[in-house]
């Protein structure tokens, strides 16, 4: 085996460097390599010695910082990293070495992948073969056995069918514009007016526009333009990259944005006492954040700056403009759509009458059975892993976070606190404390799209659900790099996470595994939730029994709470007559949850006990699920999918729960701000601005 893996393989240096002994013997372990598995070759060329390194880990041809190369047999030589250093070495693949090697697939090229680091000192280079070579050097190609029948195959007609895949390709892109003709010809021959962008025709059009849009820039802008689209943005990133060096300059420029939100403000709240007192409010929470914050000397300000103003400009995208508000709307839609299909498989096993009364461990939990089975589905086809690191780098980028923290908020706008860690699971292990506790943050901040109809019955307007978990989202990562900052050095950063497929075998064994795996997820969410919520029974218990001996019949926490925050639904923007009012359904929210808080604002507005302000700015405070239930729900499904995190987790959990809840508060004093009177009609029904053209 060892003469024929060295007659297969024969490396050469220019200055005729010979391998050790210990480098023969690894190459002769070739053949036993499985398929789809490494040998990399390490090179140091300041002593000249080569190491052989057999890799077990899968490769991952798209690896973003290796460049790969075919090497045919048909071809006499390859070199690689051929450098203008006299040192450097050069690995030739001997050409007679390669004729003889009959047993070697064509279809199995060699690939080369090539990495060195920022010293230049070494150099890495990570040979892969997707085929087995045979262990039988005699054997005749022509054999029957399985891989030889496999070779014979490839070598035959693999142009046909590479020519097969392309042919099927056009003929899907075929189908495509014909059914999009079709639709847009039975849409013209009904007449219909309205494209129905969320639901119909419109909708469709998106979708297409959105897919080939992205085709086009893969395949054609990509591939074909990026360096000329490199040399015509170069000049401008090192000019700005110039311009930030400096340290005033860049405060002065960071400044730019708030000096014109503020002055923005100054000018659209003249006359509005209620909406300069919301602005006294988030000044009032971010102060607060600021003085409890665990580390004050290491707070980065970048985030939190950046987080608010991405707050306002959601608010007045989702509030102040009509479109906007209609695409956030339509997207929520859709989502609770998708995940309402979990209720026709949980009627079949559980029957309709648990179902339909939406009992919490039959109704809302059977869809974290559905959403793991198809994100494990994702993550099979590497789509989830690409989602990651697109969504990740593009909020990294805007505020500065971290790709899991970023990723965090922009799914928990619609997915619950169960279900966004899903979506980055494989890196839960790696987080940090404050990482931790940014995620857990997001989860009280925002609520899952599957419980707005539930919100939506109790008379609550959509719209409002909708725009305040939009814009709860970055208030979440903003306060929480505020109230908790980040001391540690993350591991998640984009360019350093390694997105890896499963060791799933196929799409059916992945799809069946995410399943199963929300198993223990939804049981440890039942198991957290009974002991969380009969914890607060009974303390309330304790409290009603207190006052009883001193006359104050019915104290609990609720009522507590809705007089401790009186003064905090003031500065939001409500009328001081309707504070207890509004006070009590955020105590209500805030130890029970926010459905009870839902349903009594429900009846406050049946009532006409609030404003038409009132209503909004309590809408929003209670967009969330910052209530202990959801403390336990966050710990069980954390733990569950990151157990050795379990500590850290328990750690921040409080902390978080408050965070969460601060940026509910900001979202009400922010959209407090961006709402005047003007928009309410009679009906006690939000008017937003028609106009198509912007805030």
């Amino acid at each position: 085996m060892e003469g024929h893996a060295n007659q297969a393989f024969d490396v050469q240096y220019e200055d005729s460097l010979q391998l050790n002994v210990s480098t023969q013997q690894e190459l002769s372990n070739l053949e036993s390599v499985p398929s789809g598995h490494n040998i990399k070759t390490n090179e140091n060329k300041a002593d000249g010695s080569v190491n052989q390194e057999l890799y077990q880990k899968k490769t991952i041809s798209n690896e973003p910082n290796f460049y790969h190369k075919e090497v045919s047999e048909s071809a006499s030589s390859e070199l690689l990293n051929k450098g203008n250093n006299p040192d450097e070495r050069q690995i030739e693949i001997s050409e007679d070495r390669l004729a003889n090697t009959t047993h070697l697939r064509r279809a199995a090229p060699l690939r080369l992948g090539i990495s060195s680091d920022e010293a230049g000192c070494s150099q890495q280079t990570s040979f892969t073969h997707n085929e087995i070579p045979s262990t039988e050097p005699d054997e005749p190609v022509g054999s029957m056995s399985h891989n030889k029948g496999r070779g014979f195959w490839n070598r035959h007609f693999s142009a046909y069918s590479t020519a097969a895949q392309r042919a099927l390709y056009w003929m899907l892109h075929l189908c495509t514009l014909v059914y999009v003709i079709s639709a847009v010809a039975f849409w013209k021959f009904q007449q219909e007016c309205d494209l129905e962008w969320c639901d119909g025709l419109g909708m469709l059009l998106i979708i297409v526009v959105l897919v080939y849009t992205g085709l086009a820039y893969y395949y054609i802008i990509k591939k074909h333009c990026s360096k000329t689209l490199y040399k015509v943005l170069k000049p401008i990133c090192r000019w700005l990259s110039t311009l930030m060096e400096h340290r005033y300059r860049k405060a002065v420029i960071c400044l730019l944005p708030f000096v014109a939100i503020v002055v923005y403000l100054g000018v659209d709240t003249i006359g509005s006492s209620e909406r300069l007192i919301s602005c006294l409010g988030t000044v009032l929470i971010m102060g607060l954040g600021f003085i409890f914050s665990k580390y004050r000397a290491q707070i980065q300000w970048h985030p939190v700056l950046s987080g608010l103003a991405v707050q306002f400009l959601l608010g007045l995208i989702t509030i102040r403009w009509s479109v906007g508000r209609n695409i956030i709307q339509c997207i929520g839609d859709r989502v609770a759509i998708f995940l309402g299909y979990s209720n026709e498989g949980a009627r079949f096993v559980y029957g309709s009458d648990l179902i339909d009364k939406g009992i919490f461990a039959f109704q809302p939990l059977s869809a974290i059975f559905f959403l793991s089975f198809v994100v494990q589905i994702l993550y099979y086809y590497g789509i989830m892993q690409w989602v990651v690191i697109k969504l990740g780098w593009l909020i990294q980028v805007l505020m500065g976070t971290t790709v899991c923290e970023s990723v965090n908020a922009a799914a928990s706008v619609f997915l619950g606190m169960s279900e966004s860690p899903l979506l980055f699971k494989p890196y839960l292990n790696d987080l940090t404390k404050s990482e931790m506790h940014a995620i857990m943050a997001g989860g009280f901040a925002t609520v899952a799209g599957s419980v707005l109809a539930a919100y939506i019955s109790f008379g609550v307007s959509p719209a409002h659900l909708i725009t305040a978990s939009v814009m709860s989202a970055p208030a979440a990562l903003c306060y929480s790099k505020l109230f908790y900052p980040e001391t540690e050095e993350s591991k998640n950063k984009a360019e350093n996470m390694i997105i890896e497929k499963g060791d799933e075998c196929s799409v059916l064994d992945a799809a069946t595994r995410g399943a199963v795996t929300a198993a223990q997820l939804v049981l440890g969410i039942i198991a957290n939730v009974i002991a969380f919520v009969s914890f607060i029974s009974f303390l309330n218990g304790i409290l009603s029994w207190l006052g009883m001996l001193v006359g104050a019949e019915g104290l609990t926490f609720e009522y507590v709470l809705s007089k401790v925050f009186i003064p905090l639904t003031w500065v939001m923007g409500v009328e001081w007559k309707e504070c207890e009012d509004v006070a009590r359904l955020i105590g209500i929210k805030t130890i029970v949850n926010e459905f009870v808080a839902y349903e009594q604002l429900g009846k406050l507005k049946l009532a006409n006990k609030l404003s038409q302000r009132s209503e909004m700015i309590a809408t929003y405070a209670l967009c969330g699920f910052s209530n202990p239930g959801s403390i336990g729900i966050s710990i069980g499904s954390l733990i569950t999918m990151a157990p050795n995190k379990r500590k850290a987790i328990t750690e921040v959990a409080l902390r978080a729960f408050i965070t969460g809840s601060a940026a509910c508060f900001l979202t009400a004093c922010i959209a407090g701000v961006l709402m005047p009177d003007h928009h309410f009609s009679d009906d006690r029904v939000p008017v937003f601005n028609a106009s198509t053209k912007g805030p």
